[in-house]
């Protein structure tokens, strides 16, 4: 699995690099929030690298997902990480399949759970430090973005 998801790092980098769509050093993260309306509680959405604000990786890495993997973690994700259109099991599929596998990780060893434990993490920390209502609201006040960098550090907007 970790030479999967590396040759799928590769590719993307090959990708993104002929067609110039990085800069370098700027890459981070969105923490992307969403609730049903301004009365109910944030829930994940999803962690996604970003090459910069506008720039993000556009491959999509065919590794397995093993769903055995996220045991330890599935009240937790049940709770703060569900899908409101789709069983939870294909959300959580789709959202390692899309970003998961794409995490800048100098080793590229990041499994499913890796990946969900620190998006549960982040989401823990931006809800400690109460830094929501910093950030624009999106989608008429049901989606955020929060900017994490690489080190899973909330970048807060006077540093952007």
């Amino acid at each position: 699995m970790i030479l999967m998801m590396s040759c799928c790092y590769i590719i993307s980098e090959i990708i993104n690099n002929l067609f110039n769509l990085k800069e370098q050093n700027t890459y981070f993260y969105y923490l992307v929030l969403n609730r049903d309306n301004e009365k109910t509680h944030w829930r994940i959405n999803g962690l996604c690298p970003q090459y910069s604000k506008p720039n993000y990786p556009n491959y999509y890495c065919e590794i397995p997902f093993n769903i055995k993997n996220l045991d330890p973690i599935i009240m937790d994700l049940e709770t703060f990480w569900y899908s409101t259109e789709k069983p939870d099991k294909e959300y959580w599929k789709h959202q390692w399949l899309k970003y998961g596998t794409y995490m800048f990780n100098k080793y590229n060893n990041y499994n499913e759970y890796d990946y969900f434990k620190q998006v549960l993490s982040s989401y823990v920390d931006v809800l400690q430090q109460n830094v929501i209502d910093k950030y624009p609201l999106e989608q008429n006040g049901t989606q955020v973005k929060i900017p994490i960098d690489l080190d899973f550090k909330i970048i807060l907007p006077s540093t952007l």
